[in-house]
C-alpha cells in the first residue's frame, strides 16, 4: 500500500518508510522461505495477494473521502458493510458460527490494543498530517 502511495504522490519518500517497508518486506520473505520447509499452498498464497490489492484500494480510494465524512459515521458505515457481508457469507454457506474460544477473544484483544495505537476514535481518521498509508504502517 505504501509503495502505492508513494508511486501516487500521495505520501512524501522519507527514512522511516523505507525503514518500515524494509522490515515489512524481510518479513515477507522469512514467511515465503519458511514455506520451503513444508508446503506451499498456492491457493492461500493468490488469496493473501488479492486481500493485500483489495486492502491497498480501499484505503487509497477511501482516503478521499475520509475528510468529507464524519469518522462515527464512516466506522458505522464499514462496520456496517463488514457485518452485513459476514452475515450474508454465513447464512448462505450455513457456517454461522460466532462461539470463540478463550485463547481467540485473547488475540483479538490483544490485536484490537495494537491496532487503536494512536486512534482512539475509528480505524480510518488518520491524525492530521499523516496519510493513510504511514498510520498503517508506523503508528504514531
Amino acid at each position: 500500500m505504501t509503495v502505492a502511495a508513494l508511486a501516487l504522490g500521495r505520501a512524501q519518500p522519507s527514512a522511516r518508510i523505507a525503514g518500515a517497508l524494509a522490515v515489512a518486506s524481510g518479513g515477507l520473505v522469512l514467511v515465503l522461505l519458511a514455506a520451503g520447509t513444508g508446503s506451499f499452498d498456492v491457493a492461500g498464497a493468490v488469496f493473501a495477494v488479492a486481500s493485500a490489492l483489495t486492502y491497498t484500494t480501499y484505503i487509497l480510494v477511501s482516503e478521499s473521502v475520509i475528510d468529507s465524512v464524519d469518522p462515527f459515521a464512516l466506522a458505522a458505515l464499514v462496520l456496517t458493510g463488514g457485518t452485513v457481508t459476514f452475515a450474508v457469507a454465513g447464512g448462505a454457506t450455513g457456517s454461522l458460527d460466532l462461539a470463540l474460544s478463550g485463547e481467540a477473544w485473547l488475540w483479538l484483544e490483544r490485536s484490537r490494543r495494537f491496532s487503536e495505537a494512536g486512534h482512539r476514535s475509528t480505524a480510518g481518521a488518520d491524525p492530521p498530517g499523516y496519510s493513510a498509508a504511514v498510520c498503517q504502517i508506523i503508528p504514531p
